[in-house]
């Protein structure tokens, strides 16, 4: 009994050991993402700069040129709950090629024509993305129609353009033509699931202690009673 007692133990206070600190590892991702939603917000309601200066994600700026009249759909995009697909165009100014996400359009839709001659955008930067090693993947090479990732490396090699490491979201195009895409949204600005985590690593924690303390008790008790 008292071997399977220290090793109960043992075995209890990794146990709580572990929730406690996956419990405090949820309480800093929480800060961190209350840090980056803050920062997020900082930068959407900030004054537009042009897109040459702009290095962070997220922040707003402007820029003119012309649209190219080729493009490639980024999959998977919904709104409202449609499934869809986002319309990516080069975008040409006078500092180089930008690509541009224009916006959803339903599935199966026919891809909207931009705008002709010269075209004032507004919208935010964002940031080549890296593909997922467990996601979807997209053709490594020849020319691509739709794809999953805004890879601009990748997308470069398609559109045959050095397209650097950002991109633009836009929100506004000037001229406007009808039918356009529907601009993309601004990502969600919440919390995320980090409390709701901790809270349950704690509690985690705290019913293997309960138990712990309820079980050896139990052993105290039966021990006092006469043979």
């Amino acid at each position: 009994m008292n071997r399977r007692l220290v090793t109960l133990t043992v075995l209890v206070a990794v146990a709580v050991t572990a929730f406690t600190l996956l419990g405090l590892w949820q309480l800093d991702r929480l800060q961190e993402r209350r840090a980056e939603v803050m920062q997020i917000r900082q930068r959407l309601a900030a004054t537009p700069i042009p897109f040459t200066g702009a290095e962070e994600p997220y922040r707003r700026v402007f820029t003119t040129g012309h649209y190219e009249r080729s493009s490639v759909l980024l999959r998977n995009r919904s709104y409202e709950g449609q499934n869809g697909a986002h319309v990516l165009v080069p975008f040409v100014t006078a500092g180089g090629v930008v690509l541009v996400d224009r916006g959803w359009i339903p599935r199966g839709a026919t891809v909207p024509d931009p705008p002709n001659g010269t075209v004032n955008l507004e919208g935010v930067v964002r940031l080549s993305q890296t593909p997922s090693r467990v996601g979807p993947k997209d053709p490594p090479t020849g020319k691509l129609e739709a794809v999953y990732w805004v890879d601009l490396n990748r997308l470069g090699e398609v559109f045959g353009e050095e397209l650097g490491d950002r991109y633009l979201e836009v929100r506004r195009e000037e001229p406007s033509v009808d039918p356009t895409p529907i601009p993309p949204e601004d990502p969600p600005l919440d919390e995320g699931p980090h409390l709701s985590y901790a809270i349950q690593w704690f509690a985690f924690a705290g019913i293997a202690l309960a138990g712990y303390v309820a079980l050896l008790r139990q052993k105290l008790r039966r021990r006092a009673l006469p043979r």
